[in-house]
């Protein structure tokens, strides 16, 4: 189909009132083990169309799919996130734990640098008096 076509068959569907769903990007979101064990039975148990699932769960068609097939290869424990909550805590304890002491380190930088400083106005103190008579 050429460019011409797909625009035609575009302004005909605006037409009838059957407008693109264009979303704006947004930040990937995860959903839970439940979300997607009920989308998953949805088309399995209920026999409903994967597109009208995908699109009312407001998800990619191509993520359903996969989800289809982890479940059929591997039961419903492969629904799982591959990130357990444990590691993601653990993960975001050390994160917070570094960050506190690299905010530290840059105190000390900061102190370090003033009493550099301090002590440059010292020593030039001492000679300004040990020049005077």
């Amino acid at each position: 189909m050429d460019t011409w076509s797909v625009i035609i068959v575009q302004i005909q569907r605006f037409e009838r009132g059957i407008i693109m769903n264009i979303r704006k990007k947004t930040k990937k979101r995860q959903l839970t083990y439940e979300q997607k064990l009920f989308a998953v039975n949805e088309v399995r148990l209920k026999k409903r169309n994967r597109q009208d699932v995908a699109d009312e769960m407001e998800i990619h068609i191509n993520s359903l799919t996969g989800w289809l097939k982890l479940y059929r290869e591997h039961g419903e424990d492969a629904l799982h996130s591959h990130y357990e909550k444990s590691d993601l805590i653990e993960h975001t304890e050390e994160l917070n734990r570094l960050r506190d002491i690299e905010k530290k380190y840059k105190e000390q930088l900061i102190q370090n640098e003033i009493l550099k400083k301090f002590q440059a106005f010292l020593k030039e103190n001492e000679k300004r008096s040990a020049s005077k008579p």
